[in-house]
């Protein structure tokens, strides 16, 4: 998505662009590897779709290059890997309660997590307009604080997270096993943690048909993303030359199907059978 390019270009950093891993749409390690240069800082690791990057592979290069990880759980709260929670791998793990995400509060929410004391610190000014006591502003900050409103919906939506993340497992083991024969590529486990399940996202190269099908029988579905971030305007002037096959190909191929803890049985029943027959 747009905002984690958008939030590097916010700092006066210039952010560079890396190819994805094909089968789980995440960061790949060896083509983070290959874009370091003597002036990255740092990488943001996005857990697209619910499912967490390599992050072994890619602490370890951060580790060697001395390089922040900020890890990019928007889509990922309650996910794992290696059994460790997303957003407590890197320096900085940064989440978003938008009212869609799998812990959505009633309108715009997000918090940010931090291992170091220091930069906890810092996030809680920056917060507040650059202060840490009533009209003394040290640094120029933001209206960044969560009000108690949106804090009281989140507490109460918190207690069902695992509760709602589990059924979201529930609709994408169905998906599988009604779609397992159907001519498309189904989402790629890496095996090394659970899967949120923000999204449950195929890829076919008759994606527009299926999406055009599935409107006509009135089932709504998504493409995330359709043009990757080194295409788009405000970046590709910058970009001109660039070129990131995976990131480009799933662009042409991706569809996100609906899922939500409280989708029935029936319903992607209905949802595969239309897949079914306009995937071939």
């Amino acid at each position: 998505f747009f905002a984690t390019a958008e939030a590097v270009s916010y700092t006066g950093a210039t952010p560079v662009f890396a190819d994805i891993d094909a089968g789980t749409f995440n960061l790949d390690p060896g083509s983070f590897r290959n874009k370091i240069n003597s002036k990255t800082r740092a990488v943001i690791a996005v857990h697209l779709f619910g499912q967490c990057a390599a992050l072994d592979e890619i602490s370890d290069i951060c580790t060697t290059h001395e390089l922040l990880l900020v890890e990019d759980c928007a889509q990922a709260l309650g996910a794992d890997y290696d059994g460790v929670r997303a957003g407590s791998w890197g320096d900085f793990g940064c989440f978003s309660f938008y009212p869609t995400k799998n812990l959505g509060a009633a309108g715009d929410a997000g918090l940010v997590t931090t291992k170091h004391k220091k930069h906890d610190e810092t996030l809680r000014v920056l917060r507040h307009h650059g202060s840490r006591q009533t009209y003394l502003h040290e640094r120029v900050g933001w209206n960044s604080r969560l009000d108690e409103l949106q804090a009281a919906v989140l507490r109460v939506k918190l207690r069902r997270l695992e509760e709602f993340n589990d059924a979201r497992r529930r609709v994408a083991q169905r998906y599988r096993s009604k779609l397992q024969s159907a001519p498309l590529a189904l989402p790629s486990e890496n095996g090394r943690g659970r899967h949120a399940y923000h999204q449950f996202t195929v890829r076919s190269e008759r994606r527009d048909a299926i999406r055009e099908a599935l409107a006509r029988e009135g089932i709504a579905s998504s493409i995330f993303y359709p043009l990757p971030l080194h295409r788009q305007p405000a970046y590709e002037p910058s970009n001109r030359g660039l070129t990131l096959p995976a990131a480009e190909a799933a662009a042409k191929s991706v569809l996100s199907l609906p899922i939500h803890p409280l989708l029935e049985d029936r319903a992607i029943d209905r949802i595969c059978a239309c897949i079914q027959q306009s995937a071939r």
